[in-house]
């Protein structure tokens, strides 16, 4: 009896853990990117096997803004991406997701320009040329 019981008890924890991993291996991950603006904002957003859409959790990271001149607005490119970097890596740790578990990320972008140069840097748009504005090294 004892054999028995134990055999049932085996059987039905594969049988749960098996249903587990199934339960796993269906949910999907994605990470939306939106940059504005403001800010750069990301959202890790689980599908279920259902189809179902649920947001697990989002951030937001502030990006600079220069406005010295009426009607005239200026950004570092590398502030953007750098914004993008925090804001994604934060909600990942929100998350406790790994990278290896994100299937997909969406990523969408007001506006923005950026000026680079021969060797692919970015460059001050500014009527200065103030090289913090566009190259935040």
């Amino acid at each position: 009896m004892h054999y028995i019981k134990k055999t049932i008890f085996v059987q039905s924890f594969s049988y749960v853990f098996t249903l587990y991993l199934l339960f796993i291996a269906a949910m999907s991950y994605y990470i939306g990117v939106d940059v504005g603006t403001t800010s750069a904002r990301a959202a890790v957003v689980r599908v279920d096997a259902d189809k179902s859409v649920r947001i697990i959790d989002s951030s937001v990271t502030p990006i600079k803004i220069w406005n010295d001149i009426v009607d005239h607005f200026e950004q570092s490119s590398n502030d953007i991406w750098q914004a993008v970097v925090s804001c994604v890596n934060d909600v990942m740790k929100k998350c406790a997701l790994k990278p290896s578990q994100i299937t997909g990320v969406g990523f969408d972008a007001t506006c923005s320009l950026v000026v680079l140069d021969k060797q692919d840097q970015p460059l001050s748009a500014s009527p200065e040329s103030s090289k913090p504005r566009n190259d935040d090294r």
